[in-house]
């Protein structure tokens, strides 16, 4: 599949460019990573929950005789509601960080598909830029034939002429545009050739009641860990037990002892470490709801921006094609001579502009699409 990507007469399309996004994008890699780690720590602390076996070999040589010295003991922390606790709050807290790595990884998507969508677009205004000037030539050719026949002036010639230089400006910058919206979706793939791409299919808004973003989820697991941790603090109040049996390797030698503890951590130290996870509960559950907040009004921002310039663009569509009629006309004028000259430049300046403009509108149009699904959080 990566020599197929990286050839350069195939045809990248969106969905294997984010999913590739997804996979080489450095965050995404580490929160991956971050994951696998939390899920050590957790199966750690659970580990030493467990029976902890223990052999015990030796040998004593006292007054030239000897003793061999034979034992097992295991060992299980049977009553330790703190530890039990601890364990709990990290497995919570990798779960979260598994929320965190899905919601990295569709930011790192959402962002490939934003300059996917960028190079598109790059791509079209140079197409755009190059009929401008094109147009522009042609114009100015017509005009110098008619400055030579003596129906039109020098300065109209002069105008017609400073016209395809601004066309072919317009044309270059326009390529430099393109080639920067390549090497950034280049970097962000890891690619050396992106080959050509393939205009994607036009994405819709996001549909009403679609899944929360992986951010909030990981908020909402934040705030359970806390509370874990919370608990863990009030734990620490209750005394420590545990079960040790040994044996001597005879069945009729054997023990079985049951401890129970309390110690405290000073005269305030429990209940100074409860306060700081209460207050660490109120920190996590205010984030939480400012968090909420603050998508549903982006989200909610993000639909309106993306309604308006899909109207915009509606709107630059319309004048694009008004414009294109009307250098039809005007050409058709011009040959029967009714028009002149510079009013068929200014409708060709018209018609550059108007595919400028709607270029740049179907860009804001599908990059605030984008924003929404982002918010939203549309998998792709």
């Amino acid at each position: 599949m990566l020599l197929t990507l990286l050839s350069s007469a195939y045809a990248l399309t969106l969905a294997e460019a984010v999913d590739r996004a997804a996979e080489v994008n450095p965050q995404s890699i580490v929160a991956g990573l971050e994951v696998s780690r939390a899920e050590l720590d957790a199966a750690e602390r659970y580990v030493k929950l467990g029976p902890t076996p223990e052999l015990d070999l030796s040998r004593t040589f006292a007054g030239g005789a000897q003793t061999t010295h034979d034992r097992v003991k295991v060992t299980i922390g049977a009553l330790d509601a703190a530890a039990w606790l601890d364990a709990a709050g990290a497995s919570s807290a990798a779960v979260a960080l598994r929320h965190a790595r899905a919601g990295t990884a569709l930011d790192a998507q959402y962002a490939a598909a934003t300059l996917y969508v960028s190079a598109i677009e790059a791509d079209r205004a140079v197409e755009a830029a190059k009929v401008s000037e094109k147009a522009a030539t042609d114009t100015a050719a017509a005009v110098a034939g008619r400055v030579r026949a003596g129906v039109d002036s020098e300065l109209v010639s002069r105008s017609a002429d400073a016209s395809v230089l601004v066309a072919r400006a317009e044309r270059l910058r326009a390529e430099a545009e393109g080639r920067v919206a390549r090497l950034r979706l280049a970097r962000a793939l890891e690619l050396d050739d992106l080959g050509t791409l393939e205009v994607p299919a036009a994405l819709g808004l996001p549909a009403a009641g679609s899944a929360a973003s992986p951010w909030l989820d990981e908020a909402a697991q934040t705030v359970r860990t806390a509370r874990w941790q919370h608990a863990e603090a009030l734990a620490d109040w209750l005394p420590k037990g545990g079960l040790e049996a040994k044996s001597d390797l005879d069945p009729m030698a054997w023990s079985v002892t049951l401890s129970a503890t309390w110690k405290l951590d000073g005269v305030a130290g429990p209940f100074l470490h409860e306060r700081r996870s209460a207050l660490a509960v109120r920190i996590a559950e205010t984030q939480y709801d400012a968090m909420k907040l603050d998508f549903a009004a982006e989200l909610s921002i993000a639909v309106e921006r993306a309604r308006a310039a899909q109207a915009v663009l509606e709107a630059q569509a319309a004048r694009e094609a008004l414009a294109n009629e009307a250098v039809a006309l005007g050409q058709a004028q011009l040959a029967a001579g009714v028009t002149t000259s510079i009013n068929l430049l200014r409708l060709v300046d018209d018609l550059a502009s108007a595919s400028k403009a709607r270029v740049a509108a179907e860009l804001d149009a599908q990059v605030a699409t984008l924003e929404a699904r982002r918010l939203a959080g549309e998998a792709w």
